[in-house]
């Protein structure tokens, strides 16, 4: 039974690469034996090409149920592998890191954590590993802590530095490489609190191998500004620009449906900084950035049964002169093909059987958007992203 990596840049049972130097290529095959015990152990299989042939030279057992994500990277001109492992009925994860020796996979470290990455934090152009690991305490104390390592021609280097997270985080759902906006590489973690609350932390170098969480200081007590970031489950960190920053949703949990938009931030010299704010229709995978004058002037409604989204003009002391000034509906082609443009409804996005159509009724008015902003202020959105 082949196993096929969760995610990361490998996500194929077979990882062919030249990892040798050598004229042929290699190749690595993960997968388990149909008559083991699902979820007990995971092989890899090392093949290589002789005459022309694929020939098994090396076969690998690790106790574990799947492989979480592999990354190959280069160290001194070798190849390495960073493989995560998931264990079955456990939360931790087995990080092994092999190089490829004369056919074989020899292990150079191997650790246990929660959750890890691989990159360049610190912008040296070698490649790092930081892991985070979470403890009980003494009086139902829980510490969490990532610790920062440097991937060497020997393996791995010693821990190097490390920092606390927040320990009211049971679980990171999300963790995103990114940058922040002064280009420091940074690491940003969507952490769940409670089950049904998520919060963001950063995690950058600031000083020679000096991990940091920009984010949270135990002493801070309250006043951290990972509990800024406090929203529902289903709003992850993102870059909505694709220019590397990532942008942090804040949304108070606790408010209700009547406010339909979020606000988005950035991490600036200390504090948290508003950038855009959105409505975001999760469940239809899209989000529409508000220009910056729609903001406190203009409300929004979804109807569910046409799956519509509606911008109006609003004036708190004047509800019954609330005006349309946007709309964006979800058509299944069919229906569209059929409708919209009877309706009077244009195409912004056709995502195969699933297309997203607008109609603009205001533009002579200061709140008037036209054809070309709709197109720049519509996002495709998934959590994956």
């Amino acid at each position: 039974r082949l196993k096929y990596p969760r995610k990361g840049d490998f996500i194929s049972a077979f990882l062919i690469n030249d990892m040798d130097e050598e004229p042929s290529q290699e190749a690595l095959v993960f997968y388990e034996l149909a008559s083991s015990t699902p979820g007990t152990s995971v092989r890899i299989n090392i093949l290589d090409q002789k005459d022309g042939r694929w020939i098994s030279t090396y076969d690998a057992v690790v106790p574990a149920s799947e492989v979480e994500k592999v990354s190959l990277i280069a160290v001194d001109r070798r190849k390495y592998l960073v493989i995560g492992f998931n264990q079955l009925g456990s939360p931790n994860k087995i990080i092994l890191i092999y190089s490829y020796e004369d056919g074989r996979l020899e292990k150079k470290f191997q650790t246990t954590c929660s959750n890890y990455e691989v990159m360049d934090l610190d912008g040296d152009k070698q490649t790092e590993l930081v892991t985070i690991s979470a403890e009980d305490g003494e009086e139902q104390m829980r510490t969490v802590t990532a610790e920062f390592r440097r991937i060497t021609s020997f393996g791995c280097s010693g821990l190097l530095s490390s920092t606390a997270l927040d320990p009211e985080v049971t679980r990171y759902s999300n963790i995103l490489r990114g940058k922040l906006l002064d280009g420091r590489s940074a690491l940003y973690l969507d952490g769940i609190r409670g089950g049904s609350t998520l919060t963001t932390e950063i995690l950058v170098i600031n000083g020679p191998d000096r991990l940091e969480n920009l984010m949270y200081e135990p002493e801070q007590g309250e006043d951290n500004l990972v509990r800024r970031t406090m929203r529902d489950t289903g709003s992850p960190a993102v870059d909505l620009d694709n220019d590397g920053v990532v942008e942090i949703p804040v949304r108070d949990p606790g408010k209700n449906s009547t406010e339909p938009f979020t606000e988005w931030y950035l991490y600036l010299g200390g504090a948290l900084s508003r950038t855009k704010t959105t409505y975001a229709a999760y469940s239809l995978g899209y989000l529409f950035i508000l220009p910056e004058r729609w903001r406190g002037r203009v409300t929004a409604e979804f109807s569910t049964n046409d799956s519509e989204l509606i911008f109006y003009e609003y004036t708190p002391d004047q509800p019954s002169q609330e005006k349309k000034l946007l709309s964006i509906r979800v058509y299944r082609r069919g229906i569209y093909e059929r409708e919209a443009e009877k309706k009077g409804y244009r195409l912004l996005w056709d995502n195969g059987q699933i297309l997203y159509a607008y109609q603009i009724y205001e533009t002579s008015s200061e709140l008037g958007i036209s054809e070309q902003q709709v197109a720049e202020n519509f996002q495709r959105y998934t959590n994956s992203r």
